[in-house]
């Protein structure tokens, strides 16, 4: 009997070990953006959800890899209220990439219960849309027909245009006013190094009518490596730009103007709805609406609604809206996934700045700004994760700066990093029923209004840390979490176990930015706002001299460059970036310093010598200083090393003093903060046993078991326990 027991103890322990260990499966790879790459790994088993993988990635044909933010762990099952269940697996981002580049990106899945491997992917980002490699330039001016598409002859129309357009045409529109017929449907298709080209010579004068027809102005019906720009497209009924299944459908430099539609009709700018799309990319656009933000919430209005994946909507001004940018569309039958949100400008917006309602995995909104809105984002619900929010700008929201919630959906897996949230309402974070999300080096700054306090949410499985917050000097309590009030960040950080590095901060951070008002307006603000703030008017940055915001955040690699990077959006020193269609350069990442180098170690050698070996966490420095202090006495530079370089040996040094050595690196934008710093005291011989390198804080890990780890030593032990007692008595016996 005894003997069954330890085989059923033992059969115990393995079938939770089975459950709670990882078996990998196959990896998804998400259609790139021209900055951003994305994966997600199916997996099966780990039941307790605490399977991890590392990322890390590098230039093809470099041998130094750099770290990237770790992959989520998507929750499985439906969590969301929509019953859409995102399956086992993990998913993750590259961020800041180059276009048109190859790049190697290497997963490192591990799992404390069992199961580990490590996968290497080889892909490239998207490269800017581009002419034809082979283009055929054709002529259109505004009329009903012939023409035949020469410069003394041009087409006469859209239609007669279309009617033998085939991959490679450059249709060159001439200044004039186009009406659309309402049969009229961009239908034909291009190839990927042989795109359809619709370009006017100039927007301000090439101008597609409307004239208020039902129809869309203009429908790409199936269309793939299309482009329409520099164009004004103008006078909907409704919709302005409408799409079925498009695939790398492009719409650049435009202006869309939906401002002549009745404030009684839902107006639409850019509409890519349903099933089927793939790789738009909208860039540099005008987009304006039909909302006066100063009469208030009255009428909806979208500007710009994706579903699909890999989509683009950057540097685009948009502006007098209900809603500007969304992906999801609420629709959770589509896989919306792998999509950047990036340097776009909008401002007043009567709801909401963005909408990822209904989006799944690996979508990114990056360096945005925000003036006058609603709410800034909205994830209600996002469906899986992760969705990375990080270094946007929020000015005079007057409800929210996050909207996680609505409706009983229960948005999950939202990164929350270095944004800066300033606004009216006495919230810095309102209302919501939100899970499986963390919060990192943000600003969120309300007003002083009646009833001011920090936060009011509720969340499941998070975390917030290295977060700067307003607590009004007239509140009563600090934040409300799970419907319990903290009345001071210390008592929220002993409650909660949160926000270790948190602290408080007020407006006396930034250069110069007033506390927003609302005017004495409340919700649903159907009466209207107070007067909208001027974009850029305020300046988010954080002021020179003693702040408590500078260097108070925590490094996220591929998301901060210096070791210990400062709160908000804007790193001190680093200035504004350009947003809206002047802030496109071109595809390419903004210069900047390199990150800092990490796990700096000097180790004792022999003969008055010590090495120094560093970790190199940047693709972009020029070099690495090696400086050094004797004695403890200042840091002066010792040496440089070329890029790539981690490894340095100091002679000639003196018997039984202590140095010290840090690293620093640069490139011609600027240095890097400097290292962690490494000491060792030199010998003249090293005594029996192995050298020890030393670090005052490099950095690293522990390595621990549980979970189902523990579980499984307990009953083997009992295994055991109960095996020794049965052998024993066999013996007396």
């Amino acid at each position: 009997m005894r003997y069954f027991l330890v085989l059923l103890l033992i059969g115990c322990a393995s079938s939770v070990l089975a459950q709670t260990a990882t078996t990998p499966g196959a990896i998804v790879d998400e259609i790139p953006t021209c900055n951003c790459l994305g994966f997600r790994w199916l997996i099966t088993g780990d039941t307790d959800l605490d399977c991890s993988v590392a990322v890390d990635y590098r230039l093809a044909g470099t041998t130094a890899w750099l770290p990237a933010q770790p992959m989520l762990r998507v929750e499985p099952a439906s969590v969301s209220g929509n019953a859409f269940d995102p399956g086992n697996l993990l998913a993750g981002s590259v961020l800041g990439l180059q276009p048109d580049t190859d790049y190697e990106v290497r997963l490192t899945l591990s799992d404390p219960d069992g199961g580990a491997s490590v996968q290497t992917r080889n892909l490239r980002t998207r490269a800017i849309p581009a002419d034809p490699v082979a283009p055929v330039l054709k002529y259109v001016a505004p009329g009903s027909g012939g023409g035949a598409g020469t410069q003394s002859s041009p087409y006469l129309g859209l239609a007669a245009a279309q009617a033998g357009a085939t991959a490679g045409d450059v249709f060159i529109l001439q200044a004039g006013t186009y009406s659309i017929p309402s049969t009229f449907t961009f239908n034909k298709s291009g190839t990927a190094g042989n795109p359809i080209v619709w370009r006017g010579v100039d927007a301000a004068t090439v101008i597609l009518d409307g004239a208020g027809s039902a129809q869309p102005v203009l429908t790409f019906s199936g269309s793939q490596h299309v482009h329409l720009e520099k164009v004004t497209v103008r006078n909907p009924l409704r919709t302005a730009i409408n799409g079925t299944a498009t695939k790398n459908l492009v719409i650049r430099e435009c202006v869309i103007d939906c401002s002549a539609v009745s404030t009684s009709t839902e107006a639409h700018g850019v509409l890519l709805q349903g099933a089927g799309h793939e790789g738009a990319y909208i860039s540099q656009n005008r987009i304006r609406g039909n909302i006066d933000w100063t009469g208030g919430r009255n009428q909806d209005a979208y500007a710009c609604i994706l579903l699909g994946r890999g989509h683009i909507i950057q540097y685009n001004e948009i502006y007098d809206w209900w809603d500007t940018a969304g992906l999801g569309g609420n629709d959770t039958t589509v896989d919306t996934s792998g999509c950047d949100i990036r340097g776009n400008d909008f401002h007043n917006v009567t709801d909401d700045g963005i909408e990822m309602d209904g989006a799944r995995f690996n979508n990114r909104v990056l360096e945005n700004r925000f003036t006058n809105v609603l709410c800034g984002i909205s994830c209600q619900p996002c469906l899986a994760g992760p969705t990375y929010i990080v270094r946007n700008a929020i000015y005079n929201y007057q409800l929210k700066p996050l909207k996680f919630h609505i409706l009983g959906n229960t948005p999950t897996g939202m990164l929350v990093y270095n944004n800066t949230f300033v606004g009216a309402d006495p919230r810095g974070i309102g209302g919501g029923d939100w899970r499986n999300s963390h919060f990192r080096n943000n600003l969120f700054l309300a007003s002083d209004d009646s009833g001011a306090i920090a936060f009011d949410t509720n969340a499941q499985r998070f975390s917030w840390d290295y977060n700067g917050w307003y607590h009004s000097p007239s509140a009563s309590n600090f934040g409300r979490l799970n419907g319990t009030y903290y009345a001071i960040i210390a008592a929220f950080r002993s409650g909660m176990g949160q926000e270790a590095h948190g602290l408080l901060v007020d407006y006396t951070v930034f250069t110069s930015a007033a506390m927003p008002t609302r005017g004495g307006l409340v919700y649903p603000f159907t009466s209207g706002f107070s007067a909208p703030y001027t974009p850029g008017a305020a300046d988010l940055t954080l002021k020179s001299g003693a702040n408590v915001a500078v260097d108070a955040g925590v490094a996220l690699p591929n998301v901060t460059d210096a070791a210990a990077p400062d709160l908000g959006a804007y790193e001190r020193g680093a200035g504004v970036p350009a947003y809206g269609p002047a802030g496109f350069n071109g595809g390419t990442s903004t210069p900047s310093a390199p990150s800092a180098a990490s796990h700096c170690t000097a180790t004792a050698l022999s003969g008055l010598r010590i090495r120094v070996n560093f970790a190199d966490n940047s693709g972009n420095e020029d070099g690495f200083r090696i400086e050094r202090s004797d004695a403890g006495g200042p840091f002066t530079t010792l040496t440089s090393l070329a890029a790539g370089v981690t490894s340095y040996e100091d002679a000639g040094l003196t018997d039984g003093v202590a140095y010290g050595y840090r690293v620093v690196a640069f490139n011609t934008v600027g240095d890097a903060a400097p290292s962690n710093t490494a000491t060792a005291t030199a010998v003249i011989t090293l005594p029996a046993g192995p050298a020890v390198p030393s670090s005052s804080a490099g950095g690293g890990g522990c390595a621990g078991a549980g979970g189902a780890t523990g579980i499984l030593a307990l009953l083997l032990l009992i295994a055991a326990s109960v095996y020794a007692s049965s052998a024993q008595r066999l013996k007396q016996a």
